[in-house]
């Protein structure tokens, strides 16, 4: 599908989403960017072609799908945008066409409600959190390092902080010859996601274990560090959240 009919469709898949009980205004990102400075998320987002839209849902109290999801399913409303998406979107059209939704934190009071929206402005796209259907979801209840660093990612202090952290990976990646493989950061992300579960960290960086050892191994050598430590994954979570997306 074209971009235009492409956000036709998933305007109004979002509208029957909160139908019959609730409302949604929307509006393109780039809309509200007016006189409040660029924000690094949207403006990482509007670069890679996915000028995200802006969404203020409003839902009876009681609504199951004004609530979020604390375990790996989908929430509610996500599962509901799904099911319309299928509706929505023509057979023929390839599985990879989805939708990535990220949600923050109900909220009741205006200026509550303003913060929240800044706060997904701020993040931009994050790794999922659930996912169902054609829809992807990040979840700022379940995520709250990752909206907080992203939120605080154009401080110079902070992008400081990840290039002295990440400098030798970045570097290293960024070379070429025998031994430069170009994945460390890739494996790193891989690695703080499931710091537990080396074996499924390698899944998750389609890596066979010996292989994915080695990256993890000349990760430690290169920045002298010890990745079973806990200092040391908060310090590179951190820092691998504040690099630009």
């Amino acid at each position: 599908m074209r971009t235009s009919l492409e956000r036709a469709a998933i305007e109004t898949a979002l509208r029957r989403s909160v139908a019959p009980e609730g409302r949604v205004l929307l509006a393109p990102a780039a809309a509200l960017e007016a006189g409040a400075g660029v924000t690094p998320g949207i403006e990482a987002e509007a670069e890679a072609g996915r000028e995200p839209l802006l969404a203020l849902i409003s839902l009876p109290e009681d609504d199951p799908r004004a609530e979020g999801s604390p375990s790996r399913a989908a929430p509610p409303l996500a599962v509901r945008l799904a099911r319309e998406l299928d509706m929505l979107v023509p057979g023929p059209t390839p599985d990879a066409w989805r939708t990535h939704l990220a949600l923050g934190a109900p909220e009741r009071r205006l200026r509550q409600v303003v913060a929240s929206l800044e706060q997904l402005r701020a993040a931009g796209r994050l790794a999922a959190s659930a996912e169902t259907g054609r829809v992807t979801v990040q979840q700022v209840e379940r995520q709250p390092l990752a909206h907080l660093i992203r939120g605080l990612a154009g401080l110079p202090e902070l992008q400081r902080f990840a290039d002295d952290a990440l400098g030798p990976l970045v570097e290293h990646d960024a070379s070429t010859g025998p031994g430069h493989s170009g994945d460390l950061l890739r494996v790193l992300d891989a690695y703080l996601t499931n710091p537990s579960n080396r074996s499924l960290a390698a899944n998750r960086a389609r890596l066979s274990r010996s292989v994915f050892y080695q990256r993890l191994a000349l990760i430690e050598e290169l920045l002298g560090v010890d990745l079973a430590d806990g200092e040391t994954i908060a310090t590179l979570t951190v820092a691998l959240l504040a690099r630009p997306v």
